[in-house]
């Protein structure tokens, strides 16, 4: 049946009225419901939010001689050099340029932008500002500039153990940079712009600017760094010894005032150092740990003075040996000193006379003096990778271990743990927190000091002059005479330590040397530690450790301007 005119209109006018009714529906939904989903596409196609990167910040040691600071960790402006081929007009010419500014191959330069691409690899990276500003004066078209902030470390290794390094991800590792990294590194900014049609910023819309890092203001003195750092460096190599280190500290306050090991790097160029060798990283001072031999014996004097149950003067006859518990235990060079004073046991560095020593003491009472000294502990210095000894539980002392434990083997310690017992030992008994930063300043100036913490009682004071007066004679008198330095009053202690072996027992014919001295040995400013590892070329530290000690003494001394005490006999 044919369908009429009439009906066929009547479709037409509802098809089209449905139709209508859909558009407006759409546009609707398009420009009222939709409406802030497209808004926010047309903006990100107009708008860029970029990262604006907070500046590090630096890190200042001491100049003493110049009552200032210096920059030893900074942050620096440095640029990547590169082109857009397709815009260079004259290649020839872009080539000769760069190839002048940045002392370059001409012809290799040409061949790398002789070309129509968009996008190179920089040709140059790391530029300073003074050579951005000359190729920006040389410039041509095509020429491309980014800028970025990069970690330089002005004096290179010195300082490396205790500085770390910052990664290429701008994260600090190590040191200082690793401990402080929140500090250092700030809060990044951000801004919001319009962009043109290369995705380049022509006007802000938001800014939130970044706040830079702290700055941080070390103990450390440079020039006295750098040059214990040079005579450790050349006793390693005289001696043949495997590595060394050295810790200068005021043991006062707890202040460092250099410190550092022969196995180091350079925080510039730290990714340099070989994968099987990363342990170079590690600071010794508070990463390593080692049975110290006899500079621990002054420890064990110390304690068994304190508890009166001897006195430098009180009198002794020993042989060259003596059993506990079915070991024999007998003096370094095998031979009986016979009568000795208590000081004259530390001259002699006697090992059997420290075991009966160490027997004057209760297995309580000398454990409560190590745990005292700061033996279970961490010295609680900021710096990552701090580590810490091995001290016997004591329920697990027999009479042998306290044996072992007088003359510093069956117990291990950090360096610094060592330097801290030994502080409070000749500072009149106050332990003391050793720390590296003594000021923490903000982008505004504002400073925060950062105050010593000391804890007294460990021994009395009266023991503390005794012990000083004991050491003292052990350079006048005794194995350290090679440590003394003339004019000055010194007191100290050698160690010449077996090393423990992994499978038990301890290696045979290797050493660690070391020598623990302080001064002026009335009054003490300065304690100084020295160790050098498996040294080949002498067989004590008396002719090793002793006379680098006087060393690096004779500088201190004489840097810091310490008024002599009168000759020493």
């Amino acid at each position: 049946m044919a369908v009429s005119w009439e009906s066929r209109l009547n479709i037409i006018v509802w098809l089209t009225l449905a139709g209508l009714c859909l558009i407006t529906y759409r546009l609707f939904q398009k420009s009222v419901v939709e409406h802030p989903i497209y808004a926010a596409k047309a903006e990100s196609q107009y708008e860029v939010s970029r990262e604006l990167p907070s500046k590090r910040g630096a890190i200042y040691a001491q100049d003493f001689q110049l009552g200032t600071t210096v920059p030893i960790a900074a942050t620096e402006e440095l640029f990547d050099i590169s082109v857009v081929p397709r815009n260079i007009k004259d290649k020839k010419e872009a080539a000769a340029i760069l190839a002048k500014v940045f002392e370059l191959d001409e012809q290799d330069i040409f061949s790398q932008i002789d070309n129509e691409k968009l996008y190179l690899p920089p040709l140059v990276r790391g530029v300073n500002k003074k050579k951005r500003d000359e190729i920006v004066e040389q410039g041509f078209a095509g020429l491309l500039i980014e800028r970025h902030n990069q970690r330089v470390y002005p004096e290179n290794s010195t300082a490396a153990h205790l500085l770390g390094f910052v990664n290429r991800e701008g994260v600090g590792n190590y040191g200082l940079e690793g401990y402080y990294d929140e500090d250092l590194i700030g809060k990044a900014g951000s801004v919001v712009g319009e962009k043109d049609t290369l995705g380049r910023i022509i006007s802000t819309v938001s800014e939130v600017r970044p706040e830079d890092g702290n700055d941080l203001e070390l103990s450390i003195d440079h020039n006295v760094q750098y040059a214990l750092e040079e005579i450790l460096t050349k006793a390693v190599e005289e001696y043949e010894a495997e590595s060394g280190l050295f810790i200068l500290m005021n043991p006062k306050t707890g202040a460092l005032i250099a410190a550092s090991g022969s196995r180091s790097f350079d925080p510039n160029h730290y990714s340099d150092i070989p994968v099987e060798e990363t342990d170079r990283y590690l600071n010794p001072a508070i990463s390593n740990v080692y049975e110290p031999g006899s500079i621990f014996k002054p420890l064990i004097m110390s304690a068994a003075i304190d508890y009166g149950k001897v006195e430098p003067g009180t009198e002794e006859t020993f042989g060259k040996d003596v059993y506990v518990q079915g070991y024999r235990i007998s003096t370094a060079e095998d031979k009986a000193f016979g009568t000795e004073t208590m000081t004259q046991v530390l001259e002699n560095s006697d090992n059997v006379g420290m075991v009966w020593v160490a027997g004057k003491m209760s297995n309580e009472e000398l454990y409560n003096k190590l745990v005292a000294y700061g033996f279970d502990s961490k010295s609680g210095i900021e710096l990552s990778g701090e580590t810490l000894g091995y001290l016997l539980g004591l329920d697990n002392w027999h009479d042998i271990n306290r044996a072992t434990m007088s003359f510093g083997q069956g117990i291990s310690a950090t360096p610094l743990q060592l330097m801290r017992a030994w502080s409070a030992m000749i500072n009149g008994g106050k332990l003391v927190r050793p720390y590296v930063v003594q000021r923490i300043i903000g982008q505004r100036g504002v400073a925060v000091e950062v105050e010593p913490e000391i804890n007294e009682g460990v021994i009395s004071e009266e023991t503390s002059a005794k012990i000083r007066e004991m050491l003292e004679s052990v350079v006048v008198k005794g194995h350290g005479k090679l440590a003394a330095v003339k004019g000055y009053r010194i007191g100290g202690k050698t160690g010449t330590a077996q090393i423990a072996s992994p499978n038990g027992g301890y290696l045979e014919g290797e050493f660690i040397h070391s020598f623990m001295g302080f001064f002026p040995a009335n009054d003490p400013e300065y304690l100084l530690l020295v160790k050098l590892d498996k040294p080949k070329t002498k067989e004590f530290s008396a002719s090793t450790a002793s006379p680098t000690f006087a060393k690096m003494a004779t500088y201190i001394l004489n840097y810091f301007q310490v008024p002599q005490a009168g000759e020493t006999e």
